[in-house]
């Protein structure tokens, strides 16, 4: 993909994160369009470039919302997108892995375990939680595998392939998660935590 060189804030064996891009905004757009549709929610009308840009700017302005950009390290190529929305010492968190290609390959329970780093270490979060359809098991293994845990299940939210589809509520603790990167590399610096990296987005 051409463009800026990524800027990665801090990342793991396989996946980094780093801003929200204008130059990306046509991804974010296309992406979250797929995880609607796949999930048989009604979309909104279609969005023209000027109003994907409007609300790339008011989402990635608002100081609830953390956004990452997330990037499969090899070839450097942004493949999803992650955030928090914060509530007091509480977030809900939220993932889509957009290329297709890049899935299924353990990206996106990398780039779950390095949001939770950031919640916990950085921001001093207390509880980080998720929302799943029952019917995605592919996707709650993986949040298993990133340190959530199964809660409880809420009423069908509609259905799939003609079958009410269940939806379970899971959640980690600051006190259960272990830093897999933050804590060491914040260690190594001389600034606070809240310093240490960017904002929401970068030009």
């Amino acid at each position: 993909m051409k463009g800026k060189h990524p800027v990665i804030q801090f990342g793991g064996s396989k996946v980094g994160l780093g801003p929200l891009r204008a130059e990306y905004i046509e991804l974010y757009y296309r992406w979250n369009r797929h995880f609607v549709h796949d999930r048989n929610i009604d979309k909104p009308d279609p969005l023209t470039p000027e109003e994907q840009e409007e609300a790339f700017r008011d989402f990635s302005s608002n100081p609830r919302y953390i956004f990452f950009t997330i990037y499969d390290k090899e070839p450097a190529l942004p493949v999803g997108i992650a955030y928090l929305e914060r509530e007091d010492a509480l977030a809900e968190f939220a993932i889509i892995i957009g290329e297709e290609q890049h899935q299924g390959r353990g990206i996106g329970t990398e780039a779950a375990q390095l949001v939770l780093d950031y919640a916990f270490t950085v921001l001093g979060l207390r509880q980080v939680s998720l929302v799943v359809d029952e019917s995605n098991p592919g996707a709650i293994q993986a949040y298993k595998k990133a340190g959530f845990k199964e809660e409880g299940k809420r009423a069908p939210a509609g259905d799939i392939d003609g079958q009410a589809s269940y939806q379970l509520t899971m959640s980690c603790q600051a006190a259960d998660f272990v830093s897999p990167v933050l804590k060491d590399l914040l260690g190594k610096r001389s600034i606070k935590p809240e310093s240490a990296f960017g904002g929401n987005h970068q030009d």
